[in-house]
């Protein structure tokens, strides 16, 4: 497989039974157990789907998208990445805008459409966005062990996914020369606005890592840090996803040490101690 492209949004918008799709799309199987608790697409969302968006919209932003796509790929081959990353174009319902996903032992690189669109039109940086997916999907082709199926314990949805998102916060500079602030959060916020972000995780380093300790030590999940660390829940984007910035920090220390190379294929259990020396609390 050479940088396969597979566009199941223009499928989906020109269909007679979108649900016929998602049924046999081998795709859609993988996301919703992946990455939507097992849970399908509300039946309202897929009925409005094609009213609501525009195909010739979708055909421009589909074709932005793979120009980018390829562009990137071959920057990541440039810099010494061999890959068979490949990527899926869908529309689903928004929530998520991208990420990277396992199919057959390929790593794919997906966009959620709807969610793009939502979001463009404020000044979201497309090439921060596929620069910070497409490190996803190289980190999962090399070391599948970060790949969100396979965690099994509590410590691993926090702290294999804080690695995850650092990795391609951070390696999105350094591979594709995205700015730090675009980096940070796809130029949806204003660069005084990331300086603030960046203040406020600082000042809550100390008690996140607290925080993250008595989890782990009480081994229960708690919903509400995780939304701290990767998520945003209230309109106030500068106290939330401070994982973003922690992974990052802690994947730049890993990167003092090691190659380019070698931190995409370090195990978790070599990185733990970076974690620890990071929150300067013994966590994991």
């Amino acid at each position: 497989m050479e940088n396969k492209i597979m566009n199941l949004a223009i499928k989906e918008m020109r269909s007679n039974n979108i649900n016929e799709i998602i049924d046999q799309e081998v795709f859609f199987k993988e996301y919703f157990k992946v990455f939507c608790y097992k849970k399908p697409f509300d039946q309202d969302i897929m009925s409005s789907l094609q009213t609501d968006l525009d195909i010739d919209d979708v055909i421009n932003l589909s074709n932005t998208l793979i120009i980018k796509f390829k562009k990137m790929a071959n920057m990541m081959e440039k810099n010494g990445f061999k890959n068979d990353i490949g990527l899926i174009i869908f529309i689903g319902d928004g929530v998520i805008d991208g990420h990277s996903i396992i199919i057959n032992n390929y790593s794919y690189v997906f966009v959620d459409l709807k969610a793009i669109m939502l979001r463009s039109k404020g000044k979201y940086n497309l090439d921060a966005f596929m620069s910070h997916e497409m490190i996803h999907a190289a980190h999962y082709d090399l070391n599948k062990e970060f790949y969100p199926d396979n965690y099994n314990l509590i410590d691993d949805k926090y702290f294999r996914t804080l690695i995850v998102e650092g990795m391609a916060t951070y390696m999105s500079m350094i591979l594709f020369g995205i700015p730090e602030n675009s980096a940070y959060w796809f130029g949806l916020l204003e660069n005084n606005e990331v300086g603030e972000w960046i203040t406020n995780c600082k000042k809550m380093k100390t008690n996140m890592g607290i925080n993250l300790k008595k989890i782990i030590d009480d081994e229960e999940f708690d919903n509400s840090i995780y939304n701290k660390l990767f998520c945003v829940k209230t309109q106030k984007f500068t106290s939330y996803r401070t994982g973003y910035y922690y992974g990052c920090e802690i994947i730049k220390n890993i990167s003092y040490e090691n190659s380019i190379n070698g931190v995409f294929r370090l195990e978790f259990n070599n990185i733990k101690k970076y974690i620890n020396a990071y929150f300067k609390i013994v966590i994991v």
